[in-house]
């Protein structure tokens, strides 16, 4: 049965979610622009996530459920975790110093961001698009 949440925590759910694919293409550009563009997106996404971590608390059909809430915040802990240890181990400036190994980082950071938005469609009126 999903949890039907409110239209403040899908928006920031679909802002988090396009920005996270905006953050994929951008790792997957070879352009000048891109180490910019990556620093400005990551800078974007984790402040939509803060927010997120924000509704996720004040979401009232959520209050009644703390079991949901627990494993909700847990593999949303595992994406933001994966995703600062990504991005601590390869700051923009770097991304072109060892492709096979930035991509490899890239994509063990991807799975964990599959987990959660996977978590989001089954348990909440969330579609991921």
């Amino acid at each position: 049965m999903q949890i039907t949440i409110t239209s403040a925590l899908k928006d920031a759910l679909r802002a988090c979610s396009e920005t996270e694919r905006n953050l994929v293409a951008i790792g997957n550009r070879t352009d000048p622009g891109r180490k910019f563009d990556l620093v400005q997106h990551r800078r974007k996404f984790a402040e939509q996530m803060g927010q997120v971590s924000q509704l996720i608390e004040q979401e009232t059909a959520l209050q009644h459920r703390p079991d949901v809430v627990m494993e909700m915040n847990g593999v949303l802990s595992a994406f933001r975790f994966a995703i600062g240890q990504h991005q601590a181990s390869w700051p923009a400036v770097r991304i072109d110093d060892d492709a096979a190994a930035y991509a490899e980082s890239a994509r063990g950071t991807h799975a964990k961001a599959e987990q959660f938005w996977n978590w989001c469609s089954e348990h909440l009126t969330f579609a991921r698009q």
